[in-house]
């Protein structure tokens, strides 16, 4: 599915969870007139606001009359941003994080497309604007969580993705149902802690150049050179331990194919591997 189409669908569903859940296309005679009335009722919803109420039981129980839900943004108190870099999506979400936090508050982030070095660029400093809940004395209290669903990009990339995320204290995680491959799949393992969900998906396979072959046609060349092949395997074990850096790469390289690659399925599968660092 293409970028700008993935985009669509997200608006789409964000539009749609406001408060349309009881509102079917099937009980208008066209989608525009289905849509027109979504469009009507957001906005009465809009028009219900905590300001006008007393109390917060009192302005729910005025959504509901109205037939009208609360977003998540607004039920949790969550702020959200929507930056795009290229061809990739990420989105901030975050709130304060109440009298634990000494500093800074509490971050979800999640990143969408393809990975480029603006990539790390822009994450470098949504970071420094986003500082991680601490208590007094600097410990660490609530990590930023960063969700990946990539098929990867450059691996220069994704190994200074990788460094920036172990840099802060990142729990990167695959949702259910996502995939990250590639450069992806090797920025994933600078979380310094790493969750891949039931029914998430975490791919690698072997560096490679890519042509056009005598064709004109698309050529891989996994001959990268023993420098490239020990940078890789280098940053594999920097991120996990020996063994199982050295295991990583073993399967890694069983791969020359953008397609292809060796795949690994769930949290109980990633922490057995030593990909994930809890199931």
């Amino acid at each position: 599915m293409k970028p700008r189409l993935l985009t669509l669908l997200f608006l789409w569903a964000s539009i749609f969870s406001v408060c349309a859940e009881d509102l079917a296309p099937s009980d208008f005679a066209s989608y525009t007139d289905y849509l027109a009335a979504v469009d009507a009722k957001n906005a009465k919803c809009k028009r219900i606001k905590r300001s006008d109420y007393g109390s917060v039981e009192a302005w729910r129980n005025s959504l509901a009359s109205a037939g009208c839900s609360l977003r998540d943004d607004e039920r949790e108190n969550w702020h959200s941003e929507v930056y795009y870099i290229d061809t990739l999506k990420v989105t901030t979400r975050t709130k304060t994080g109440g009298s634990d936090c000494h500093t800074g508050g509490i971050h979800k982030i999640s990143l969408k497309g393809q990975i480029s070095p603006d990539s790390s660029f822009a994450m470098e400093r949504i970071l420094q604007r986003l500082p991680s809940c601490r208590s007094t004395d600097g410990h660490l209290i609530k990590p930023i969580v960063v969700s990946m669903n990539s098929g990867g990009g450059l691996l220069s990339d994704g190994y200074v993705l990788g460094r920036l995320f172990r840099e802060n204290e990142i729990t990167a995680n695959i949702q259910a149902g996502e995939i990250c491959a590639s450069s992806c799949a090797v920025a994933f393992l600078g979380g310094t802690k790493r969750i891949v969900e039931d029914n998430g998906v975490i791919m690698y396979h072997a560096p490679y150049f890519t042509g056009e072959n005598v064709y004109g046609k698309r050529d891989i060349n996994c001959e990268v050179g023993e420098e490239a092949l020990n940078e890789l395997n280098a940053y594999y074990r920097e991120m996990t331990d020996a063994e199982t850096g050295d295991r990583l790469f073993e399967r890694t390289m069983w791969y020359c194919s953008a397609e292809d690659g060796w795949v690994v399925k769930g949290g109980s599968a990633a922490e057995l591997f030593g990909i994930a660092t809890e199931k």
